[in-house]
């Protein structure tokens, strides 16, 4: 992925909140913009290591640790880039 400005990630829940927005378990209006952080997949009763992730935009109440995660292809404020195609590797001979 490429970078991530945390101000354009401000300005775009900004312009999509509506209404209140203090916390909905505190009521205090006291929010930080975490990094994006990829977690695991659970599946099946399992933790997935090395498989797909989702990317996710933490935005956290500074009051009492409250939790909001944005989808970061949503806000399109960061672009995925494909992967890396390998180099060949030499046959044996």
């Amino acid at each position: 992925m490429n970078g991530f400005d945390r101000e354009d990630f401000v300005n775009f829940i900004n312009q999509k909140w509506k209404g209140n927005k203090t916390c909905p378990l505190c009521g205090v209006n006291s929010w930080a913009v975490g990094p994006i952080v990829a977690p695991n997949l659970f599946e099946r009763g399992a933790v997935v290591f090395g498989g797909k992730m989702i990317p996710m935009i933490p935005l956290i109440c500074e009051s009492c640790g409250y939790m909001m995660f944005f989808n970061p292809a949503v806000t399109q404020l960061i672009k995925s880039e494909p992967p890396a195609e390998k180099p060949a590797e030499p046959e044996n001979p």
